[in-house]
């Protein structure tokens, strides 16, 4: 389903959307268990970071993940461009989502 849009996105305007119900190939039960066991729900935003490395080209997440006592919205650029434990649990995260929603990877970071 197509909609046009009149509100602006955090990148810019959106101008149309497609909304489409999709579900993980594991199913929701075990895709939010591991969700959780990456701590989705308290890993800080990339500029929170402790290693957190700004003004490079790359491509940002948006990540919004909720419980029925919780709800959180925050950013994370590239984290296979930048190092620590933080940047990995991002990176598994993006994976995850890639592997169960079959999302095609468009860019990969390469670190300078």
């Amino acid at each position: 389903e197509e909609k046009k849009a009149s509100r602006m996105h955090l990148l810019g305007k959106v101008t149309s959307y497609k909304r489409k119900k999709m579900k993980p190939q594991i199913g929701w039960l075990s895709f939010n268990r591991q969700m959780k066991a990456l701590d989705v729900y308290s890993l800080p935003g990339d500029q929170r970071s402790t290693a957190y490395l700004p003004n490079r080209d790359g491509v940002t997440y948006l990540v919004e993940a909720a419980t029925r006592d919780q709800y959180r919205f925050f950013s994370y650029w590239c984290p296979d461009s930048q190092e620590g434990p933080e940047a990995e649990r991002m990176e598994k995260i993006t994976e995850l989502g890639r592997e169960e929603f079959r999302f095609p990877v468009v860019f990969v970071c390469e670190p300078d």
